[in-house]
């Protein structure tokens, strides 16, 4: 077979060979342009072929067609909204570290909320270490601050994990769960059940303990005895300890409320006048005098009180000093140290006001008769 001057190779008639034309897509089934068109298999026009206009421009159409949608399609992916920014809610600071053992923990607690709960502002572990080196005070901060001039910090302070290791050894209990174990083990409810279940959790988080059965004995052997009265009473054991919390803490309110209702109603009904006690006949006083006071007797010496005059008068029977465990209660629930009422603190408290005038009223009255007998002997 000859070869043209251009390396073609002559057919059997000395023209020639014309490559076989590829199968054109089928332009009304788009599947099929498409698939065509990404794959690059779109026939060019041959030269020795004659071209139909009609088909070649049906061909050019249906690709711009394709093109079209595909950068339109591109256009919307890069022009898609940025996902809504969350707003992050707002935490107060934590409190101030000044060394204490015993807040150590809570400043690390308090510490970790707020990078959870506001990870763009400590996004690295160099920001939230500098964050809590600002809450340090006292022995803590002058420890670290000679070492925020070295360039570079030294690595644990360029580490969260390692910073906090640094804190726990030095000002933390290096025998923690010693430390819990002992104050569990004479823990007692001399409060609210709230505020004696909230200790009782943390010494038990430390200690680890998962067992619910001797979590709830022990919970229940600190308790006052008449809340242990109330569950032997309900025939109920709770199974878990929050079961237990469940039921103490608003059992143990209302019997609080109950208590107060109690106080209030003895003192109203001790307050009310009596209604049987037959009016003294009006003296030779005056009757400002009269009004003010009317002596039960002249014989000053044998008139003592009693236990049912002075509840009568005071609405309240003797008492001795209130227990520690009786102020820290009242403290706790804003109570007046003197009558135990809310509203109002020992120093403006009524019934020590009242209290107060009637005993200057007593001694008054019984100095006048002293007096005068003293007289008489004189002469």
């Amino acid at each position: 077979m000859s070869r043209t001057r251009s390396g073609r190779e002559l057919g059997t008639q000395g023209t020639p060979d014309i490559p076989e034309r590829t199968v054109s897509p089928n332009i009304e089934d788009p599947e099929d342009l498409e698939q065509n068109v990404g794959d690059n298999r779109l026939p060019l026009p041959n030269v020795n072929v004659p071209i139909d206009p009609a088909m070649f421009q049906q061909q050019m159409m249906a690709m711009m067609n394709l093109l079209t949608q595909s950068v339109a399609n591109q256009n919307r992916q890069s022009a898609s909204p940025a996902p809504p920014k969350i707003q992050e809610p707002k935490v107060k600071d934590p409190e101030t570290f000044h060394g204490q053992r015993d807040s150590l923990n809570a400043f690390i607690t308090e510490c970790e909320l707020v990078f959870e709960l506001q990870p763009s502002r400590f996004g690295d572990d160099r920001t939230r270490v500098s964050y809590m080196i600002s809450l340090l005070r006292g022995t803590p901060l002058l420890a670290v601050r000679p070492l925020l001039s070295f360039n570079p910090r030294p690595y644990f302070l360029d580490n969260h994990r390692l910073f906090v290791e640094y804190l726990q050894t030095n000002y933390g209990d290096p025998d923690e769960k010693g430390t819990a174990r002992r104050k569990l083990k004479n823990l007692r409810q001399t409060t609210s059940a709230s505020a004696y279940f909230a200790e009782f959790q943390q010494y038990i988080a430390i200690l680890g303990w998962a067992d619910q059965d001797p979590i709830i004995d022990k919970a229940l052997d600190g308790l006052k005895s008449y809340l242990k009265d109330e569950v032997a009473r309900s025939g109920h054991r709770p199974n878990t300890l929050s079961e237990l919390i469940a039921f103490i803490i608003p059992l143990d309110n209302r019997l609080y409320e109950r208590e107060q209702e109690k106080r209030y109603e003895t003192r109203n009904a001790t307050s009310r006048p009596t209604t049987n006690v037959k009016p003294t006949q009006p003296t030779a006083m005056t009757s400002a005098t009269s009004a003010t006071f009317t002596p039960r007797s002249t014989n000053f010496a044998d008139t003592k009180p009693t236990t049912a005059n002075y509840t009568r008068t005071t609405g309240s029977a003797p008492r001795g000093p209130l227990s520690d465990a009786e102020k820290q209660r009242r403290r706790d629930h804003n109570l007046c140290l003197y009558c135990a009422e809310q509203g109002h603190s020992a120093t403006d408290c009524p019934l020590a006001q009242a209290r107060s005038a009637r005993t200057q009223v007593k001694f008054e009255t019984r100095q006048t008769p002293s007096s005068g007998n003293g007289q008489g002997s004189t002469n």
